[in-house]
Formats: structure tokens, C-alpha cells, sequence
């Protein structure tokens, strides 16, 4: 049994590497032999589903990574990041209201949650609720130190990015206008962020 816990973290750590390093076929690879080892640190595993759903959403396995997410809250229910991540896979399939609820409960868990702010403005500009994700912003501007949204940026900067991966391998009309709304959206939000767009 000391074997196998022994095992289990070093895989966990070669994976969490990988996964840090943005290297997630390997740090996939490594979660699958970890979850085979484990089955006594519930928090670790739980960050670990969360990680490897992680890696899941950006090979654009949205279904499989929910499931993951979802068990990673059953394990861990404060587990934020997987309650945003969640939502990050619901907004890419095109489920804006199924997505707000989960950047919902993400900022129940943590106030003034940044990324899962932006994230609910963004799904509110793709739903064509201008208003009130001009609003939203404005509120969260007041309250929130700039520089925290700033950062948080910088994740849609990096989704943009993915957005133009997935757009070279969507193959029916319905996902390639999906993509190009959400690259408009990201583009919206960036711009409001940089103060490009009315305040």
C-alpha cells in the first residue's frame, strides 16, 4: 500500500509539472495513473479531477471535462476553480445561461471572484445584453482594484488564442459561428478592459 501512495505522488507531481508547464497530453497521461493509485487524500484528488479537466477543456472535450469538473466538486464543494471551469466549458459550448449559473456559484464561494465576473459580462455581451454587461462592469470596476481585472485579462487573451485552434478544427457551420461570436465577445471585453469601450 506504501507502494502505491508512493507512486500515486510522484505521478501527481510529473503531472502537476506538466500541467503548469501547459503541457497537457503529459500531465493527462500522468492524472490517469495517478487517479488509478489514489484513493485516500480527497482534496488532492479533487484538484487533481480539476486539473485533469483542466487539460480535457483544452483539447475542446467540453462533455468530458464537465464530467470531471463535476466530480471534482462532489469530492470538494469550495473547490472554486472547478465551478469556473465549468462555466468556462458550458460558455464555449454555447450555453450562456447554464454558465452564468456556474460563475455564480464560483463567486458564491469566492466574492469578487475576477475571471468568473468577466466571464458572466461576457456571456451577458454574447446573449446581446449590452446593458447590463456595461453595468456589471462599471459595478465591479468600483469595487474591484483594476489591476485584478487586468490580470484576469490576460486569461481571455490566451482563450482568443485557443478560439482561432478551434476554429481551424470546427467542422460544421453551426460551431464556426459559435466561435467567431465568442471571438467578438472576448474582443468586447479586452476592449472594455483596456477602456477602448464607453464606460
Amino acid at each position: 500500500m506504501v507502494d502505491a501512495q508512493r507512486d500515486a505522488l510522484k505521478y501527481h507531481q510529473k503531472g502537476e509539472f506538466s500541467f503548469h508547464t501547459f503541457d497537457y497530453n503529459k500531465a493527462k497521461q500522468r492524472y490517469i495513473r495517478y487517479f488509478k493509485l489514489n484513493s485516500i487524500d480527497e482534496t488532492a484528488l479533487a484538484n487533481t479531477y480539476d486539473h485533469y479537466a483542466t487539460c480535457l477543456a483544452s483539447q475542446f472535450r467540453f462533455s468530458e471535462a464537465i464530467i470531471k469538473y463535476r466530480k471534482a466538486i462532489q469530492l470538494e464543494p469550495k473547490l472554486t476553480q472547478a465551478y469556473t471551469g465549468w462555466g468556462l466549458c458550458l460558455l464555449k459550448m454555447g450555453k450562456y445561461d447554464d454558465a452564468i449559473q456556474k460563475f455564480n456559484k464560483a463567486i458564491e464561494k469566492m466574492p469578487k471572484h475576477p475571471l468568473a465576473i468577466l466571464s458572466i459580462i461576457l456571456c451577458l455581451f454574447l446573449k446581446k445584453e449590452d446593458e447590463k454587461a456595461l453595468k456589471l462592469f462599471q459595478i465591479v470596476k468600483a469595487e474591484t482594484i483594476e489591476q485584478i481585472l487586468l490580470s484576469s485579462g490576460r486569461s481571455y487573451r490566451r482563450e482568443a488564442l485557443m478560439l482561432e485552434k478551434r476554429l481551424g478544427q470546427a467542422t460544421s457551420q453551426e460551431d464556426i459561428t459559435l466561435i467567431q461570436e465568442q471571438k467578438q465577445g472576448i474582443k468586447r471585453l479586452l476592449d472594455l478592459l483596456e477602456g477602448k469601450q464607453g464606460d
